[in-house]
């Protein structure tokens, strides 16, 4: 390569590299909102229209304009044909059924079912469903407990593991890369570490594994077998052999054969054969891209044309107003001049719990582990966020109630699309942590009671403790004096 001859612009990309683009993030905050409102002469509008998002709107305008042309030719010339509803109506149908199937597996693979099944010997069908990788039938030769992060497939959170002995390809494993799968194309055993994400499907079937498997000799032996009894395998059922027998998994069960019913009876199964049937899919889907590509552009010329985030403006100001933190006349009332005191966490569900005195009756410990919840934004297994105190339940049950009302309201001005999606937010799962610490608990002692990682528990309380402060400075904005002392001995 150094004797080939470089251009000069290739040299200059090369030891000079390419700067990412600036792209203004720039969004409006309810906290944002209120502290213009309150202030006499500004304005909402003014500012979002000086922002630098409006800039790169207003200077993107002659290009999103063409883009758009462009695509709304190239749109006309795609035609579905007189099939166009039933294969909508196909494609709706396979997307469902790909979401239950996603919820199945995710119940399905969860540790308490399937763990115990995860001994040496057992049939795994291992896939990796971000990457579409499919490595086929393999054996588990051993399962860890603590899981391993640089598992394949692993998420933060995640502590189970399982090691796999996969067909995959030859020295694709360099730099601690996870193999690739072989494939039809032959390859060699090798041990992979793998998430129970990873699984596709779980078999009845054992082998014998020789306890040393080092080899490339004695694995190639033990995917010779594996290759001769995945004829034969059957997979596990999650009714007979797990014992699952929670009711809103049966109703899944459901769900799906219902969905597979109707996909399989579908008109367009009898009219296409399956490689016709798959071309006319993947003709909708590239049509269904470019009507969403077509839509994102449309709203950026709307944008160009117009004020930046004015439709999400008025939203914003009508929930203020159901509410009660603007008056009619966008006049900041108490909960407004509290909720702008607040950028830490949900300044709108934190208010609501001030003034409400859900916080005045809560011991210390308890109040900052309810506190809690609007700070931690990690995943942990469900067991330690189902196993909490009484006075902790009680308390995140007041949280939850007010969260709901809040995003009820928002759901009817718009603002967001999933009420029980926006109440994933409010995350218990560190309470229990937290309230051990403030109960006078060692950090040795809260680090064993779970599974969250030492850094993640050290940046909540950090993280609470910004929350307190601006919380007792919120107080001081409406003169209670009892909630402030409350919060600061919160913070002790």
């Amino acid at each position: 390569m150094i004797d080939e001859k470089l251009e000069p612009d290739d040299a200059k990309s090369i030891l000079k590299g390419v700067s990412n683009p600036l792209i203004s993030t720039f969004k409006l905050g309810y906290n944002m909102l209120l502290n213009l409102l309150r202030a006499e002469e500004a304005d909402p509008e003014y500012v979002i229209s000086r922002s630098f998002a409006q800039f790169q709107a207003d200077a993107a305008l002659p290009d999103n304009e063409r883009q758009l042309r462009m695509m709304l030719e190239e749109r006309e010339k795609v035609v579905l044909g007189a099939e166009g509803e039933e294969t909508q109506h196909y494609v709706r149908l396979r997307r469902t059924l790909d979401k239950l199937c996603v919820d199945y597996r995710a119940q399905v693979f969860r540790p308490k079912h399937i763990r115990h099944f995860l001994n040496p010997g057992r049939l795994v069908r291992i896939k990796n469903v971000d990457s579409d990788k499919d490595y086929g039938w393999g054996a588990v030769v051993s399962n860890n407990n603590r899981g391993n992060v640089a598992a394949a497939g692993a998420q933060r959170g995640d502590r189970f593991s399982v090691d796999v002995l996969l067909l995959c390809v030859p020295e694709s494993d360099v730099d601690g890369q996870t193999p690739e799968p072989a494939g039809e194309s032959g390859g060699q055993w090798m041990m992979v570490s793998c998430s129970l994400r990873m699984l596709d499907s779980v078999a009845q079937n054992l082998i014998n594994i020789p306890k040393d498997i080092r080899s490339a000799e004695s694995r190639a032996l033990v995917g010779k077998l594996i290759s001769t009894v995945v004829p034969a395998i059957i997979p596990l059922d999650p009714v007979e052999d797990q014992k699952i027998q929670d009711t809103e998994f049966l109703k899944l069960l459901n769900r799906i054969d219902l969905v597979t019913k109707l996909v399989n009876e579908s008109p367009l199964r009898k009219k296409f054969s399956s490689d016709e049937l798959e071309a006319v899919v993947l003709r909708y889907e590239e049509l269904s891209a470019l009507d969403k590509k077509i839509f994102d552009v449309k709203k950026l010329v709307r944008m160009g044309k117009g004020l930046i985030l004015k439709h999400e403006l008025k939203q914003m100001t009508r929930l203020l107003q159901k509410l009660g933190f603007v008056d009619d006349q966008k006049v900041v009332q108490i909960k407004g001049r509290v909720a702008a005191e607040v950028n830490t966490a949900d300044e709108l569900v934190l208010t609501e719990l001030m003034l409400d005195r859900s916080f005045n009756d809560m011991r210390p410990e308890v109040l900052v582990a309810v506190l809690s919840c609007f700070v931690f934004d990690e995943r942990i297994e469900e067991k330690e966020s189902q196993a909490l105190p009484a006075d902790l339940k009680n308390a995140f049950a007041v949280v939850d109630k007010v969260a709901r009302n809040v995003a009820q309201k928002a759901f009817e001005c718009k603002i967001i699309a999933d009420v029980d999606e926006q109440l994933k937010k409010v995350n218990p799962g560190a309470m229990a942590v937290v309230y051990a610490w403030c109960s006078g608990k060692s950090f040795q002692q809260v680090c064993a009671m779970t599974t969250m990682f030492e850094g993640s528990i050290i940046r909540v309380m950090r993280r609470l403790e910004e929350l307190l402060r601006q919380l007792a400075a919120a107080t001081k904005s409406i003169g209670n004096s009892e909630l402030h002392d409350h919060f600061e001995a919160g913070s002790l």
